[in-house]
């Protein structure tokens, strides 16, 4: 009941600055670009709650009015603006990154700050690592991915001469999070219950936090964070599963140098090789691996039920599939070189991806 008392008062509190802020003119108004609803202070108002409830009918709308054209769609502090057709989409790509910002606009969208911390954000030290380390070692930890998706496969989807139902996303999440931290942190924490289930769990509060915080006035977020986000809480339950593991690496590391002997070749040692400073405290690195598995395991696995689905309301497409798979692999095995063959494969899934994004917008 408090907690319903605490989260009124937000929204009401965030209503009346939002009124406010529209009843006085703003140069963020964006006058030259068309709306989907009514640009006038309280008819704009309308138009966000309206947004709550039937963004994929205005985002549709707009599209179709505005074909090849940029518009705009409220939100609560601020205007969307959508582009469409080839010609604006492919001038929104070549954007600088001080032009337009994608980074920036994750930063905002996702508050990060406040849902992954301002050392996420200031010290993007892992974006290279992921780019670069992971990028070089994927042929070389091509067996382990495999080896991670057939035991997953295996344990999520028991073969059975009878059919079973299992939930596609979730089945889907629980396969991609265990592959993903074969690569992250190794085994056998990658195949851990209550390990994965943090790490899925994180996404969604993230997500949830930043959703809250965007409906409210800048200077009320720092409190509403401590209401709406439960990050720390998270590092210290990243902490039980992980501490071990890292400390007893940096003793390694201490006794026998940086390349000690048999050690893993993860993106937790990448970590510990490239972090600087306050980026070496055990707590930091936790909140790495959890915010690379924010970014891998919800987006992947969307995009592969997505796939999944559109299979399943096309089979003619599995047999061209599947023989192109087995021909490859037969005469080159399970290797990254060899999936980087599959075109009809890489084709479907592309295409696939095309159809259905992440998000409406």
């Amino acid at each position: 009941m408090e907690g319903n008392v605490v989260t009124y008062g937000l929204v009401a509190l965030a209503t009346l600055v939002y009124v406010l802020r529209w009843l006085k003119p703003s140069r963020s108004s964006l006058p030259d670009i068309p709306a989907v609803t009514p640009t006038a202070p309280i008819l704009s108002f309308y138009g966000v709650f309206k947004y709550f409830t039937h963004s994929r009918e205005m985002i549709q709308e707009g599209y179709d009015k505005y074909k090849g054209r940029a518009f705009k769609i409220p939100e609560v502090f601020r205007w969307m603006v959508i582009v469409t057709g080839p010609k604006l989409i492919e001038e929104l790509r070549k954007a600088p990154d001080d032009t337009l910002s994608f980074e920036e606009a994750t930063r905002e969208s996702l508050q990060v700050d406040y849902t992954l911390g301002p050392a996420i954000h200031h010290n993007g030290y892992h974006i290279g690592i992921v780019r670069s380390n992971l990028t070089r070692n994927l042929a070389a930890l091509f067996p382990d991915v495999r080896d991670e998706i057939v035991a997953a496969f295996t344990e999520a989807i028991p073969l059975s001469d009878d059919w079973i139902s299992v939930p596609a996303l979730e089945t889907v999440m629980q396969i991609v999070c265990r592959t993903s931290n074969r690569i992250f942190v190794g085994l056998p924490k990658c195949r851990d219950l209550d390990y994965r289930k943090l790490n899925i769990q994180f996404t969604v509060d993230v997500v949830k936090g930043a959703m809250i915080l965007n409906l409210l006035p800048t200077f009320v977020r720092p409190l509403a964070a401590r209401i709406f986000t439960n990050v720390p809480s998270s590092i210290d339950r990243g902490m039980k599963h992980l501490e071990p593991i890292i400390r007893q690496r940096y003793q390694a590391m201490e006794e026998y140098g940086s390349d000690y002997p048999d050690k893993p070749n993860d993106m937790l040692s990448w970590f510990m090789d490239e972090a600087k400073g306050e980026e070496r405290e055990v707590r930091a690195l936790v909140l790495r691996i959890l915010t690379v598995n924010f970014a891998a395991i919800h987006t992947s696995s969307m995009s592969f039920t997505h796939a999944l689905y559109r299979l399943a309301a096309n089979p003619e497409y599995i047999l061209p599939m599947r023989e192109e798979v087995e021909s490859i692999v037969k005469a080159e095995g399970w290797t990254k070189a060899a999936m980087g063959k599959m075109r009809k494969v890489d084709s479907f899934l592309k295409e696939s991806q095309r159809y259905h994004g992440l998000g409406s917008a």
